[in-house]
């Protein structure tokens, strides 16, 4: 088996269960526990059923990599179930990204989504990088939640910029997107840095002018 389930749906998270469709965190979390099982073990070479993939990473991205929350000593013992499940989507992403052939190649809205996502996640996994405890098991220690984001988000610029393709155009737009990505980063580290000191928390918009807005006071468990 090297493709997700026939619906090409991800299941929804964070709600509570209500309805005949409805899906518990839990019952996400096997969900993605079977996709590493069966669909991205050590038997699966090569994945070739890329549009149901894609569909599958654009929806972690927009319900899971999203949603980390900062470190404070309230989400210390209130967010295990998210650092799990963060843990998990992020192998599912993994294995996907190195089994998947070319799996950016033609999907510019996809890595500008993904780029944003794991760039957001990696902000707020930071501040748990203190916060590790040396018994957990792996996918419950929100330590590592950072590198894993990090080395993934390398990965997938690293395979914009050495694009496989014979077809120079296909890799010359490989590499544009990317090189975009990088000056849409510097773009925006340099509003921060040479604009007026507005009042944070601010709302960072990437593709969008003005980068930088004032946001409403959130929690801690705000979507980055």
């Amino acid at each position: 088996m090297s493709d997700p389930p026939s619906s090409g749906l991800v299941p929804p998270t964070f709600q509570t269960p209500h309805g005949k469709a409805a899906v518990s965190p839990k019952q996400f979390l096997e969900f993605l526990y079977s996709l590493i099982t069966q669909s991205l073990g050590d038997d699966v070479n090569a994945i070739h059923d890329k549009a149901s993939w894609v569909l599958m990473i654009s929806g972690l991205s927009e319900q899971v990599y999203g949603y980390f929350p900062y470190f404070t000593p309230a989400t210390r013992g209130t967010s295990n179930e998210r650092i799990t499940l963060t843990h998990v989507s992020l192998e599912v992403l993994d294995q996907a990204s190195h089994k998947i052939k070319s799996v950016y190649h033609g999907e510019e809205d996809l890595v500008k989504k993904l780029f944003v996502r794991l760039l957001g996640l990696c902000v707020s996994a930071e501040s748990w990088l203190e916060a590790g405890d040396d018994s957990l098991p792996d996918h419950s220690d929100p330590s590592t939640i950072y590198s894993k984001a990090t080395n993934i988000l390398v990965y997938m610029l690293c395979q914009l910029l050495s694009s496989p393709f014979r077809n120079e155009i296909s890799a010359t737009t490989q590499r544009v997107l990317a090189h975009g990505l990088l000056w849409e980063s510097l773009d925006l580290v340099h509003d921060i840095l040479s604009g007026p000191q507005d009042p944070f928390p601010l709302d960072v918009q990437f593709f969008s002018v003005p980068r930088l807005r004032t946001a409403a006071t959130h929690g801690a468990d705000t979507p980055v």
